[in-house]
């Protein structure tokens, strides 16, 4: 059993050194009836046992830089494995906690008629936003423009686009909160 580990670790550290796609192909091959039994253990949904495996796997890959080769690796993927089933426990709990909405057609109309309310009170506080973030502010809110369209339409540099931007978010955030508070 000790060789298979130190095996293990040798692979990780090689694959971590190197990037070897065979590194990590035999240390995941080796590691995967563990993982799958360690998940399988403490899924709440034995659909999410795979998923939980590949996203442990896949954490494996993306912080392999933060394993330390001195320690034991098995210790760090248990570690690694453990927070993904975790991580998969809470989703779990937060869609129990969801209550499905009911369609009703009142409020539907009630819904429509507030975000036509809020549409105009954006139109209201773009006309109010002095010229230079107008149109860049315009562009971007209605039709929903990234920065970069945005520059090359007006012909500005893009950092210009950016900046008018985030300063013309600024100015508009006062003036919305004065409409909707009924000013």
């Amino acid at each position: 059993m000790r060789s298979v580990e130190t095996a293990v670790r040798a692979s990780f550290v090689r694959y971590r050194a190197t990037g070897h796609p065979g590194a990590l192909d035999a240390v995941l091959g080796t590691l995967l009836c563990y993982a799958r039994r360690t998940v399988a253990a403490r899924a709440q949904e034995p659909q999410a046992i795979d998923d939980v495996v590949q996203d442990a796997f896949l954490r494996v890959i993306q912080h392999a830089s933060s394993y330390d080769p001195s320690c034991d690796f098995r210790s760090w993927f248990r570690a690694v494995l453990l927070n993904c089933c975790r991580a998969s426990h809470r989703a779990v709990q937060r869609r129990e906690r969801t209550v499905p909405l009911e369609w009703d057609p009142i409020d539907a109309k009630l819904h429509d008629a507030d975000r036509h309310e809020k549409q105009q009170h954006v139109r209201d506080a773009i006309a109010r936003l002095p010229q230079p973030y107008r149109e860049v502010v315009e562009l971007h809110v209605t039709r929903e423009l990234p920065p970069l369209q945005i520059a090359a339409l007006l012909e500005r540099r893009p950092s210009t686009v950016r900046t008018q931007l985030a300063r013309g978010l600024d100015h508009m955030r006062p003036i919305l909160r004065q409409l909707s508070c009924g000013g």
